[in-house]
């Protein structure tokens, strides 16, 4: 039942999330208005919204002036409630397997997090810029949550970083390195939004897993930008936003990372 509930929660944050990136970009308010057409203007009906049947109903076209709805409505639904569901078999896995306040309380942190995270993903695929209304917030919100791990032990961050000095360390270090790249490549490697998502990336991580998710997203960065080479859908000095493969990368090194790691370490000891 509990994941059941997760999924349908997933789903309904998927959709919210949808509007959230739409408004960051046109401007509107996000708490404000009803969600309508962006090309018609049409006001939506409450069974227009139900995330994903909506969309394959309506055969990804809007009731209104028939214009295409675009593809990422329904990844992101879909793509939530697979980011949502994760993270609470990751809690309960680790966990008491039991529904108490701390593990709520985890769940919910890990939940805003893997939101925001999917927002700087899409936005930054779609128009090539990280956006501080949602970075700054999210970086306030896991130094909150890492300051508060010091006085109240719930281990909300599962021993990803040994100490808060240490995940302060790493977040310092991450966007210095990052900061070089950018400056001595004059904007061309990567963008100074990039610089500030490593910080994020290092304060939430530690220093073992920022490793980790630093070198996975360098790498499926690669592979993505030779494909689209070869498929000639970009040219070599062609810009590609690198936000996307390091937020995959920190999700692979939040789930995954210490198998990973353990792997890696049996393999040259």
């Amino acid at each position: 039942m509990l994941y059941l509930f997760v999924a349908y929660f997933g789903l309904v944050t998927g959709s919210f999330l949808n509007l959230v990136i739409y408004r960051l970009h046109s401007g509107e308010s996000v708490v404000r208005g009803r969600s309508h057409c962006p090309k018609c203007g049409k006001i939506l009906s409450w069974y227009e919204l139900v995330p994903v049947l909506s969309f394959f109903i309506q055969k990804g076209r809007c009731r209104g002036c028939k214009d295409k709805i675009s593809w990422q409505y329904p990844i992101v639904e879909i793509s939530t409630t697979i980011v949502f569901t994760l993270v609470a078999y990751y809690i309960m896995g680790i966990g008491d397997y039991a529904l108490t306040t701390q593990v709520g309380v985890q769940m919910l942190f890990l939940w805003v997090v893997a939101s925001a995270l999917i927002v700087i993903f899409v936005y930054d695929l779609r128009h090539y810029l990280i956006p501080d209304r949602i970075l700054f917030p999210l970086i306030l919100l896991v130094l909150g949550f890492r300051i508060w791990d010091l006085f109240v032990p719930w281990n909300l961050f599962f021993g990803i970083s040994e100490s808060f000095a240490g995940a302060l360390y790493s977040a310092f270090i991450a966007s210095f390195l990052f900061f070089l790249l950018h400056f001595f490549s004059k904007g061309k490697a990567l963008g100074f939004g990039d610089v500030k998502l490593a910080f994020f990336m290092g304060l939430f991580l530690g220093p073992q897993k920022v490793v980790l998710a630093v070198f996975l997203g360098f790498v499926l960065g690669g592979i993505v930008g030779i494909g689209l080479i070869m498929l000639k859908k970009k040219q070599l000095k062609s810009q590609v936003p690198f936000g996307p493969f390091l937020i995959l990368g920190t999700y692979i090194a939040l789930f995954w990372g210490e198998e990973i790691i353990n792997w890696y370490l049996s393999l040259i000891l």
